[in-house]
């Protein structure tokens, strides 16, 4: 993952300095983050609301603790950065947030294998509606830097792959075999558009910072 991670950077990076693609980096993740948080909120809520009467599985409270938890030690990330940006160095900050994303992408793994441990089609079929949302998001908000998208997209659809295996039924081993394609798929994107992200990133250096709600705030 380490030499994916290398090369999709140098690709997106395109002769960029550091610094300078750090700051537009940083700038934009902790920008969206409040918005792509609370929106986690919303998400476990609803599907608490639907799985925990459907499946009575304690897996669905583990998995909604565990985001909510996740979630949660994003946006607190997002408040110290806003509090103060220059407490740490943009590299940290960086770093911060793509552990950030490691763990969070690691939290929605959790509920994955209900597919598999259900058997119930409701639930394959809101789970996968689930997880490509997830993934497809992930691929707009994290294409500025690509080491964010491969620690919250790739563990994601990896589970998946993994629990359509377990099925007997050929036809899951096909759908796996998609969901692969459809990985490679989100990966040559985002590493298309990383150039572009990051051009996006280095415009809005010189432009005044705005909150998440797009109002001008003095960070």
């Amino acid at each position: 993952m380490s030499r994916a991670v290398s090369v999709m950077s140098k690709a997106g990076a395109g002769g960029v300095d550091e610094d300078v693609l750090a700051a537009g980096q940083v700038r934009t993740l902790y920008m969206q983050a409040l918005v792509t948080n609370g929106t986690i909120f919303f998400v476990v809520a609803l599907y608490m609301a639907v799985l925990a009467p459907l499946t009575g599985s304690p897996l669905v409270w583990v998995w909604a603790l565990a985001l909510s938890g996740a979630a949660s030690l994003r946006l607190v990330l997002w408040f110290l950065y806003r509090q103060d940006p220059a407490r740490w160095s943009l590299l940290l900050w960086r770093r911060l947030y793509l552990l950030g994303c490691a763990v969070v992408g690691a939290a929605w793994c959790i509920i994955y294998p209900l597919i598999w441990i259900s058997g119930d089609p409701l639930v394959f079929v809101a789970l996968a509606m689930l997880i490509f949302g997830v993934v497809g998001s992930g691929v707009a908000v994290l294409s500025i830097y690509p080491a964010a998208f491969l620690v919250y997209c790739y563990p994601q659809i990896l589970t998946l792959i993994v629990v359509l295996l377990l099925f007997e039924n050929p036809v899951y081993g096909y759908l796996a075999i998609g969901c692969a394609v459809y990985l490679v798929m989100t990966t040559l994107f985002v590493r298309k558009t990383g150039s572009s992200a990051i051009r996006v990133g280095e415009a809005g250096l010189r432009l005044p910072a705005r909150g998440p709600w797009g109002m001008i705030q003095p960070f």
